[in-house]
Formats: structure tokens, C-alpha cells, sequence
């Protein structure tokens, strides 16, 4: 069992190892260095690791805009090429990475965060992966999710699924008289 957690100060990105569940993780290798990355994640496809991460490449912490797509033959490596020299998503309406979805017919989808006005986490959308190789991505939107599956919502910004499983995170509007 392997987890990305989030290492945007560390300026790099790091793969962990369970070691004693849930409580002891190790570093296991260092998959990126020099960089200020933020919500990575990793799909396995036809036999490649395809790493999606939202990396800050100017000097204000903005991790929102630009998400680059790496490769590797292998997930323990710290040998990741770009799939293209520019960010394949330049947006700061759908560039935040906010969760993966597979689909039972093989798809898989980029869900992607949505802020607003003085407000992390407004919403998110979800795209279908329509393209995504060595030579580049591309995707497609495919639903938008707004704040109003509970009572008194503000936000929500997260989604992940796979098989059966799926969670998602929310953000309530409370008054205390």
C-alpha cells in the first residue's frame, strides 16, 4: 500500500510505503525533485505510470492553473518525463486536480476543482480522460458538481472512486446565536 501525501513545501514529490497500517509509513522514493506540486496522482495504463500533478512553476503559492502529465515504466522511479513541455491543462477554472474516477467500462475521469470569490473548494467538474499516452492528454468535460447534495453547504473540492467505493469531502454553513 502506497500514499502521495501532500509535499508542495518540500519542493518535491514523495511516494510512501505502508509499512504497519495505518499508523507507520516510510519514504519510499522520491519521484520528483524541485518541485512545488500539489494533489498528485497516479494511474497505471496499458503497463505505464502516468503521473497527473498541479505544479507552482512561478514564485506565489499557486497550484491552481497548470497540471502537468509525467510518465514512467515504473512507479518506484525518480526517472518521470513529461508527456509534453507546456502544462496540458493552462486554466485556473479546471487546472486543480480534486480526485480520480474509473469507470466500469475502463474510462477514466479528472475530477477538477472549482473556486470562487474568497471561497477554496467552491465546486468541482469532472472530465472524461479522452486521450492519454506518452505523446500527450486531453479531456473532455463531462458533469459539474455543485454544493447542494446536503442541506447547508458551502463547498465541496474533492472526489475519488474506484470500484464501488467513493468518497467525497463537503464544507457546511452553520450559525452559532
Amino acid at each position: 500500500m502506497f500514499m502521495l501525501p501532500e509535499t508542495s513545501e518540500g519542493n518535491g514529490i514523495r511516494l510512501y510505503r505502508c509499512v504497519d497500517f495505518p499508523n507507520k509509513w516510510e519514504l519510499d522514493t522520491e519521484l520528483l525533485r524541485g518541485v512545488s506540486a500539489a494533489d498528485t496522482m497516479l494511474i497505471k495504463r496499458h503497463n505505464i505510470w502516468f503521473m497527473l500533478t498541479n505544479l507552482n512553476q512561478f514564485l506565489f503559492s499557486d497550484h491552481l492553473s497548470q497540471l502537468h502529465v509525467f510518465w514512467s515504466d515504473k512507479l518506484r522511479s525518480s526517472d518521470w518525463k513529461p508527456v509534453s513541455p507546456l502544462p496540458v491543462v493552462n486554466s485556473s477554472r479546471i487546472g486543480r486536480n480534486a480526485g480520480i474516477l474509473y469507470g466500469k467500462n475502463g474510462d477514466w475521469f479528472r475530477v477538477r476543482q472549482r473556486q470562487a470569490f474568497n471561497q477554496y473548494g467552491a465546486g468541482f467538474s469532472i472530465a472524461k480522460i479522452t486521450h492519454l499516452d506518452l505523446d500527450g492528454y486531453s479531456e473532455e468535460s463531462f458533469a459539474e458538481i455543485e454544493p447542494v447534495f446536503f442541506d447547508n453547504l458551502k463547498g465541496t473540492h474533492h472526489m475519488h472512486g474506484v470500484d464501488d467505493f467513493t468518497v467525497f469531502d463537503f464544507v457546511t454553513a452553520e450559525r452559532y446565536s
